[in-house]
């Protein structure tokens, strides 16, 4: 689900071949705060965004939010780097026909202290966010960039397993089944998070269960009882499909050439 101190501000559009940030009614991005938390909401074309929206990035700032989102457009263009790599996610799922919306924290510095010392409203959140939505995006291994270009660790608080540890689970047992001649593997999302000894990690579970989905895969449940759209092959088909998470989400996944 999208943060609620999150407001939508635009969305990225694709001509020739390059991302362009378009505002939301002309919204001027030079009166935000130079410092901001920002994120990426990736919605099917036909959608609700805030009933399918997935949160596939978080990402902060302290050179304003129109110079971060020109970094990503020229990255994408030129294939470069971290900021490329995101740029190109966000081309790719443009040119697949999803929408792929801008929200930001819209408030003003907060005047926050510390022992005399200011504290950052998006930098206190950041950190936070990124771990309990386990945006895909923000996941290099278990790296995460922290807005300006820079990669830095985000590790799992309290040694609680991340996307990737869900992800390395999951293949794990799909190399089993491969292995063992079994063409198909069922999933069950609370299965994976109990095997890992994780306490309320389901968030990042789905997630890693979402990434993995690929064409040939079938999504039998759906978490919070949602029905399953039987002629809705990825989770953007389905209703709710990538906004909600739980431990009842069951994937069969094909189990060679992982």
């Amino acid at each position: 689900m999208i943060p609620r101190f999150l407001q939508r501000i635009g969305q990225w559009s694709l001509a020739n071949r390059t991302i362009h940030f378009q505002p939301t009614d002309g919204r001027d991005l030079g009166n935000l705060p130079n410092h901001v938390l920002y994120g990426f909401v990736v919605v099917p074309a036909d959608a609700n965004a805030q009933e399918a929206g997935m949160v596939a990035y978080i990402g902060k700032t302290r050179r304003g939010l129109a110079n971060r989102l020109a970094d990503y457009a020229l990255a994408a263009a030129a294939d470069s780097g971290y900021d490329g790599r995101i740029g190109r996610r966000i081309m790719q799922e443009l040119a697949e026909g999803r929408d792929v919306l801008v929200y930001c924290l819209l408030q003003t510095e907060a005047h926050l202290q510390w022992d005399g010392y200011a504290m950052s409203l998006p930098g206190a959140l950041y950190d936070s966010v990124v771990e309990g939505l386990a945006p895909e995006w923000n996941a290099v291994g278990d790296d995460a960039a922290d807005g300006d270009g820079a990669v830095v660790p985000v590790p799992p608080p309290d040694g609680q397993p991340n996307v990737a540890a869900f992800r390395e689970a999951i293949l794990a047992r799909m190399r089993t089944a491969a292995a063992q001649g079994e063409e198909f593997l069922e999933i069950r999302s609370g299965d994976i998070h109990d095997e890992l000894g994780a306490e309320a990690r389901h968030p990042a579970c789905c997630q890693a269960m979402r990434s993995l989905h690929e064409i040939g895969d079938l999504i039998l449940r759906l978490p919070r009882d949602r029905a399953v759209n039987p002629a809705g092959q990825t989770f953007d088909q389905q209703r709710n499909g990538n906004g909600h998470c739980g431990s009842n989400l069951v994937v069969r996944y094909r189990s060679a050439g992982r």
